[in-house]
């Protein structure tokens, strides 16, 4: 970089260094800010109420004497924020009429101030020392740098977004760019980048291999580790109570000695090794009992203090007999560990873990809280930054009157939303409220403070003068699938497999995005063999509580998309496979090959290129694909509504729609089978069988249902007969 001469301190034009940067929160919400001065180098808007409980900690604390170090330019950039987070303010409403109406988010300031940094940074490389020096040359050769380093698609917020910024709020910049220049003029940011703005949701959905094995263990933690964990948190508290006064000196030979003696042949009871220490010094390993939690031992004794340096000969007697006849383990609290069966053995039941030590508690209060929010995530269709905003007593159970009980939870709509959010509920299942009820038991702090913090993994409530800081869970869910695979054969659970030979990048926001392609693509199947789909989609897609536009109905929205891809894609699917010659059975089986030659025929004669041929096939399809409704015995192509068998005895009033626990595939008429529902027809045609060969059931089973059963596998069998012989 250049060498900068050192000026006086330069002072705005525009804005006082007394200014509060933070009026324009008071004057467009209505509530009192804290004061942050304009003329100070170092922001902090901790102290903000109602902030998001998504932001971390860092992003709040604004240091322009360490990001800036050009003086002019420093100051040029505080008052680009300080107009950003103060739209009402007299000079800005003056001269800046395409302003933003409302104050930045807070998080923004942050962000902002590291991308003017980088196009600061570039101009003064190449010895510009002024914005009234740039010229849309310069804007290009730093678009193409930038274009080499980042991805195509956050050009336009990353670069263009930022170099126009500086432009729009030039009135009241003490260095704004030339008179009338604007990098690109109003070119739209499109039309630069080359990336559309209509473009797909381009977040990833979770593998199925990866989604079933993951959900099964924070299932595992929420249903049967949780309680241990919490019993365990619950024992460590009472031990690192303070011991009263009559606990006395451990060198003191009467009742202290009683004591220890006393928990010692507990020991003996039971049949427990003396707990170890976490780590053995290394100059300590010729004593033996340096390897004994001898802290724990004392205040499990109520003893104030039991050192290995200061003990009597008489204790030092004791522990080392117990030793001799006990010997140590890992663990240490005496919280019984519950049995499972170990994935892949038949044997009896057993613990899921050795006995918990006191060091061990805070990585399994994180892994429990990830487990929590991987449940809540992946089965209640929130965003990341409304399930933070969650407090505890947000669980409102439903009582319809007839004896079901449902649950509304309550949280806050984020994004999209003004300073502070808005009041949202969702309707959720039992397995989310058992997560909520695990993370209130967790919970040290008041009913004001968001349940997924840091501070869970105290074992007492946080000072008040400390701000809470939040979990990273992309991190901690790393660390539960690590688990999982090291460890959890012997909880009962199955490993989580590598995808293309590494692990899955797990991140909060995949989620949801899984959760509308699961019930869009298998209806039918389940998550971890335990979640029914279909359960949960009439939980998240119904009973929403506010305006149509809110979260909910924008995870309606996303399913509603990925349902019409799901049937887009199985009808492309069974075209290609009449195309290979394989057979097609059931009632649809000669209109769907009948309407796939003509699709055939018009593109043989199609004289297009690929690509236009692609549309073109993607057109035709298009329109089998909005009746398609696919299952796991049939395709159903819902084309006649007349000749559905399933709404013949449907009461009046019932929608033209398919009811797939009614459906009868073997004859309707708009039922199409394909070989991948072969597996479920054999299944159904073997059970038949085993229930006629069993001579039991035989005697007890009347000649008329036996009739019945047999008439219905001999269908069955003459239904899938053209799959078979072909195959």
């Amino acid at each position: 970089m250049s060498a900068w001469p050192l000026p006086e301190r330069a002072r705005s034009a525009t804005f006082g260094e007394d200014l509060n940067v933070l009026g324009g929160f008071a004057e467009t919400y209505g509530f009192e800010p804290p004061v942050v001065r304009f003329g100070e180098d170092t922001w902090d808007f901790s102290a903000v109420p109602d902030r998001p409980a998504w932001l971390p900690a860092y992003s709040l604390v604004v240091r322009f004497d360490r990001n800036i170090a050009q003086p002019r330019w420093r100051l040029m950039v505080k008052e680009l924020l300080c107009a950003r987070l103060y739209p009402t303010h007299p000079a800005v409403v003056a001269t800046i009429p395409n302003r933003r109406r409302r104050p930045a988010p807070l998080g923004e300031a942050y962000v902002r101030v590291l991308l003017y940094r980088r196009w600061l940074d570039w101009l003064d490389e190449h010895g510009i020392r002024s914005l009234g020096e740039v010229r849309q040359e310069h804007c290009d050769r730093y678009y193409n740098t930038r274009a080499r380093e980042i991805a195509p698609n956050a050009l336009s917020t990353m670069v263009i977004l930022p170099l126009r910024e500086l432009a729009d709020y030039g009135p009241v910049l003490t260095d704004p760019y030339p008179d009338g220049f604007r990098p690109w003029g109003h070119r739209r940011a499109c039309h630069i980048t080359g990336v559309s703005t209509r473009r797909p949701n381009v977040t990833p959905v979770i593998p199925q291999q990866v989604l079933d094995p993951l959900l099964a263990g924070a299932l595992f933690f929420v249903d049967i580790a949780g309680n241990d964990i919490l019993t365990a948190r619950e024992e460590h508290r009472r031990l690192s109570a303070p011991i009263a006064r009559d606990g006395g000196n451990p060198a003191s030979p009467a009742e202290n000695l009683q004591r220890l003696a006393q928990t010692l042949d507990e020991y003996r009871r039971e049949g427990r090794p003396l707990p170890l220490v976490r780590d053995l010094p290394p100059e300590t390993v010729g004593d033996p009992l340096a390897s004994v939690n001898l802290l724990l031992l004392g205040r499990q004794a109520c003893l104030a203090k039991l050192s290995r340096l200061a003990l009597s000969a008489e204790q030092r007697e004791l522990l080392l007999d117990a030793l001799d006849d006990l010997g140590t383990a890992p663990g240490g609290l005496r919280t019984p560990i519950s049995e499972v069966i170990p994935f892949g053995g038949d044997g009896p039941p057993a613990p899921w873990r050795d006995p918990i030590g006191p060091w061990e508690l805070r990585p399994l209060t994180a892994r429990l809280a990830a487990a929590c929010f991987c449940t809540i995530a992946a089965l209640s269709g929130m965003r990341y930054s409304e399930i933070i905003e969650i407090r505890p007593g947000s669980i409102e159970p439903l009582d319809d009157g007839l004896g079901v009980i449902r649950w509304r939870l309550r949280s806050k709509l984020i994004k999209g939303q003004r300073h502070g959010g808005r009041p949202e509920s969702w309707h959720v299942i039992a397995p989310v409220v058992d997560a909520i009820t695990i993370l209130e038991r967790m919970h040290p702090n008041g009913p004001d403070d968001p349940l997924l913090t840091h501070d869970l993994c105290r074992t007492m409530p946080r000072p008040p003068d400390k701000p809470a800081l939040r979990l990273h869970f992309g991190g901690l869910l790393r660390d539960l699938i690590a688990w999982q695979n090291e460890c959890g054969a012997r909880a009962g659970l199955p490993p989580i497999p590598e995808v293309d030979g590494c692990q899955w990048p797990i991140a909060p926001r995949q989620f949801r995005r899984t959760l509308a392609r699961e019930i869009a693509f298998r209806p039918h199947g389940t998550i971890a063999s335990k979640i029914q789909l279909k359960h949960v989609h009439a939980h998240v897609t119904e009973g929403y509580w506010g305006p149509a536009g809110e979260s909910a109905q924008r995870f309606i929205d996303e399913l509603d998309r990925e349902q019409r891809s799901a049937s887009e894609q199985r009808v492309r699917q069974r075209f290609e496979e009449w195309q290979q010659g394989l057979p097609i059975a059931g009632g649809a089986q000669h209109r769907l090959q009948q309407e796939f030659t003509v699709i055939a025929r018009e593109l043989d004669s199609f004289t297009g290129t690929l690509d236009e041929r692609e549309q073109r096939l993607r057109k035709l399809l298009r329109k089998r694909a909005q009746t398609l409704h696919f299952g796991v015995l049939n395709d159903c192509h819902f084309t006649d509504p007349s000749q559905a068998r399933c709404l013949k005895n449907a009461p009046p009033g019932t929608p033209q729609a398919p009811l797939i626990a009614a459906c009868q595939p073997a004859r309707c008429a708009n039922a199409s089978i394909h070989q991948d529902h072969l597996p479920a027809w054999r299944g159904v045609i073997a059970h038949a069988e085993e229930l006629l060969s069993d001579p039991v059931l035989a005697r007890k089973v009347p000649r008329q249902e036996r009739e019945r059963i047999a008439h219905q596998r001999d269908e069955h069998a003459a239904v899938i007969s053209p799959l078979q012989t072909d195959a």
